[in-house]
């Protein structure tokens, strides 16, 4: 008979064939909820398939069709509807009351679902240049109508670089790319169009506009984050943390747009070299060779 272990409860048990995961988990003692009685028509049951994928039956259509709604990445399946066909190893979604309101309200949402997927991305983090001491010195109109107008423009570029922005922080911006000259190509445009912008500001409130930006690319965690209707899209992880600390280099360099090595490698043969820093970033060990980038002549 095929076994079903559940490493993080230190379960194994033997699974009649073809009984569903859902059924082999109630045999063992081992609860699982289910609130729509095993069905597919909630997904408190979900479990993550940590081995043996190719133990369990095909999703059937009600599966597809839950899956689809709410974003499950493959390794994801409904217990009630995976039936047992050889060694597996899953692990639990749903532990407690808690969980089981957590999910069931995520059913319920019109917005973003993601139970949470691992992707490489660029990062890129822009920032306006001394801001705040602008956001001090002029009404708040004026710093809010600065700012719209800024970020109508800066959408349009990230766009056009096919990044979309993750999560706007007052003056700075979190935006993600699937490819690295994706994002310097960003980046270099919002560079360009900050300059583009500040004889306009000089003239109406008497400063200049500048931005700096930093691009890493790394792992990060995707996924809907929030409560209730305020869930939204989101990327977390140690490549963003990064991202933004290379970020805030570009004040201490004095330059527009620094990236890591990594990325530099990836974009070299189309932007021009400027000066290379060697840093030591706050929380992580060694240093680090970070590559002015500008745009060629």
């Amino acid at each position: 008979m095929p076994q079903v272990a559940w490493p993080a409860d230190g379960r194994r048990v033997e699974c009649s064939t073809d009984a569903t995961l859902l059924e082999c988990s109630l045999s063992a003692g081992l609860p699982l909820p289910h609130a729509c009685g095993g069905n597919a028509k909630c997904s408190t049951c979900r479990v993550l398939v940590l081995e043996g994928a190719t133990g369990l039956s095909s999703p059937t259509e009600a599966e597809r069709a839950m899956a689809s709604r709410l974003n499950f990445p493959d390794d994801v399946r409904l217990a009630c509807q995976a039936r047992v066909r050889g060694d597996v190893a899953a692990r639990r979604l749903v532990i407690d009351a808690v969980d089981e309101a957590l999910v069931e309200g995520e059913f319920h949402l019109s917005g973003p679902h993601s139970l949470g997927e691992e992707k490489r991305l660029a990062i890129l983090f822009c920032d306006v240049r001394n801001f705040t001491a602008f956001a001090e010195s002029h009404p708040a109109y004026d710093v809010i109508h600065i700012l719209n107008r800024w970020y109508a423009r800066a959408e349009g570029i990230v766009k056009a670089s096919t990044g979309h922005i993750d999560n706007v922080m007052g003056d700075g911006f979190l935006a993600l790319f699937n490819d690295s000259r994706d994002a310097v190509r960003a980046a270099l445009g919002l560079v360009a169009a900050a300059r583009e912008l500040s004889p306009w500001v000089e003239a109406q409130f008497g400063a200049g506009f500048r931005v700096g930006c930093g691009v890493h690319a790394g792992e990060v965690v995707c996924g809907a984050i929030g409560a209730g209707g305020a869930r939204r899209m989101t990327a977390i992880g140690d490549a963003v943390n990064l991202a933004a600390r290379v970020e805030a280099e570009t004040k201490h360099a004095g330059v527009d747009v620094l990236v890591t090595a990594g990325v530099w490698e990836q974009v070299k043969s189309g932007v021009e070299a400027g000066k290379v820093v060697e840093v030591l970033i706050k929380g992580k060990s060694g240093s680090y060779a970070l590559h002015e980038v500008r745009s060629k002549s």
